[in-house]
This record gives C-alpha cells, structure tokens and sequence, in this order.
C-alpha cells in the first residue's frame, strides 16, 4: 500500500475522512494533540507530527538536556524524535514510519505508540511548566522512566 493508501484505510477505520492536501498532508485530532500526517511518497514514508506543548520561557536548559538525552538512540522516545519548532517555541515530536510492505494494522500500531508517546511526553513538558517555579535541578529521570516503562 502507498502511503495515502494507509492513511485513508486508518481514518476509515475511525470513521474519519482524511484527505491529502496540495503538500501530501492531513490533520487529526487524538485526545489533546493534532497529529499531521505527510506522504513523504518519493522515501515510500509517511512523516508524523505532533505539537506537544509549550515549555515555560524560563530555566530551558534542563528541559532541553533531558528532551536531548531522551533522543539519544531514541532512549525513550519510542523511535521518535523531539523537536522545537522555531517559529513557536513548542515542543514537538517527530516519527517517520516507512510503509514497503506494510498494512493498515502495522500504520494503526505505529499511529498508537506515537499518540501515546505524545501523551507521555506532554505530560513532562506540562508538569515541568507547572513546577518551573521550584526546580532546582532537571526534571526528574525517573518521571521519564514511569511514562515509557509500561509502555510497549
């Protein structure tokens, strides 16, 4: 299946109608994020992307050193990356999923484990913005651990 293919068969499979526009995307939305799907067609991929969050504008090194560390050999990203987009400032999260040879089953997994690392990883952002005020140090290590342990 090519890519605009699996898309339509997902949003079917949840009663959705998506539609590519003129640059292969679409949006959705799943529980508190937009997800945009593009049809990378020439890499036979399909980028996913998701806004979530907006840190605080104060104390982002720590942040940012542990959204870095979580990057590293996608230590607790699930395969994806993290990212800030320039022209917001919002934490976004990034995966590429390559279809040669998958299904509409394999792109809805892939399509759940990144909803819920979105969801994992906005909760840090979130509470990290909640506790600005009386972090010292970084976030907490084991925070990140609590979200990805139970996660498959």
């Amino acid at each position: 299946m090519y890519g605009d293919e699996l898309i339509k068969a997902f949003a079917k499979n949840l009663g959705l109608e998506l539609e590519l526009d003129d640059s292969g995307s679409c949006t959705f939305s799943s529980d508190n994020f937009t997800i945009t799907f593009t049809d990378l067609r020439g890499l036979e991929s399909i980028a996913l992307t998701a806004d979530i969050g907006l840190p605080p504008p104060e104390k982002l090194e720590n942040l940012y050193k542990f959204m870095l560390e979580a990057n590293y050999l996608f230590n607790a990203t699930s395969g994806a990356t993290l990212a800030i987009n320039a022209g917001s400032g919002h934490v976004a999260l990034c995966s590429i999923f390559t279809y040669r040879g998958a299904d509409a089953d394999v792109f809805a997994l892939a399509v759940e484990r990144f909803v819920n690392t979105c969801e994992s990883w906005s909760k840090i952002v979130a509470q990290y913005r909640y506790r600005v005020e009386t972090l010292q140090d970084e976030p907490e290590m084991n925070l990140l651990q609590q979200e990805f342990l139970l996660r498959v």
